[in-house]
């Protein structure tokens, strides 16, 4: 998400840039575009790896101690006994710390693309 927000505003800042100034414009583009492959790619790669444990759930790959031992999961029923070590409070605060977090970089996201983007009387000359 980071590599996009990057790449967003510095193709920004590339369209923005007089002819005087071509070789920066050529270098910003240049690196917009390097952001936005490089983050096509790890999109892709996190596609593939999220396929791939699909596959080892359905395909009971993943029934062992190990994985059955999950609390979200199994809830009482897991074999690790993280209920009497305190560790519950601590995996629901991440949770929602991960979550806000996640709500919160969306929403700064959304706030710069609103910030480059041209106003509808700006758009007219363009």
């Amino acid at each position: 998400m980071f590599l996009t927000i990057t790449s967003t505003i510095i193709a920004r800042i590339s369209e923005t840039r007089e002819r005087r100034f071509t070789f920066v414009k050529t270098l910003t583009a240049s690196i917009a575009i390097a952001l936005r492959r490089i983050s096509v790619l790890l999109a892709f790669i996190n596609t593939i790896g999220l396929i791939l444990v699909f596959f080892f759930q359905f395909s009971n790959f993943l029934d062992n101690c190990y994985c059955n031992a999950s609390v979200i999961g199994r809830g009482m029923d897991s074999y690790i006994l993280l209920y009497k070590q305190g560790w519950i409070a601590t995996m629901r605060n991440s949770r929602i710390v991960g979550t806000v977090l996640a709500i919160s970089s969306t929403s700064i996201y959304m706030f710069f693309l609103w910030l480059v983007s041209p106003s509808s009387a700006e758009s007219d000359y363009l």
